[in-house]
């Protein structure tokens, strides 16, 4: 099913059943902490925005959740990551800066297909997780998840969902610096 074809409550109600169907949170933190990878500048060379000073391009804390290309371990990753800054702080720092999904070009003569990437921007620190996808079945899947727990957080701290598309050619080189990133500090 795709979110295009639910109502607003429908997408919440999604949302919602994504961030506490069967919570147990100590085993999603301990499990996350496992799944990230920190970064020193932005994969995708973007921007990240703060309420403080705007947009900057100084460097934040930025964790990559989950593996490149890999769905249940990267969506699972983030919505851990997501329960456990808005149980886990006060509300006043548990609300996200801005939330961003990354469309990555993923075929080079269809411009319609993309790798999907979604971060979330806070003061101190961003959170981005891929392995989602727009064209197939798992990472579909994913993407929708994801859109759903956007929509919600969209809705409950009003922030507005950006979009940005990132050409093929940029978006190759910049998924393989990624993934040997996290090779990297992972092995």
């Amino acid at each position: 099913m795709k979110i295009e074809e639910l109502s607003e409550k429908e997408v919440l109600q999604w949302g919602l059943d994504k961030m506490f169907n069967g919570l147990n949170f100590r085993s999603a933190l301990d499990e996350m902490i496992k799944e990230r990878t920190h970064l020193g500048t932005h994969p995708f060379g973007l921007n990240m925005k703060s309420p403080k000073d705007g947009w900057r391009t100084k460097e934040l804390e930025i964790r990559y959740l989950g593996h490149p290309g890999i769905t249940d371990i990267s969506v699972n990753s983030m919505i851990a990551h997501i329960r456990w800054f808005i149980a886990g702080m006060a509300i006043a720092y548990a609300r996200p800066t801005y939330l961003r999904i990354i469309l990555a070009e993923a075929n080079k003569n269809d411009s319609s297909k993309h790798d999907v990437y979604f971060e979330v921007g806070k003061d101190s620190s961003i959170f981005i997780c891929g392995g989602c996808t727009d064209f197939s079945g798992e990472g579909g899947q994913g993407k929708t998840d994801l859109e759903a727990v956007f929509t919600l957080l969209s809705t409950v701290y009003d922030v507005e969902i950006e979009r940005v598309v990132i050409p093929y050619s940029q978006a190759k080189k910049m998924q393989q610096r990624l993934r040997d990133a996290v090779d990297k500090q992972r092995s």
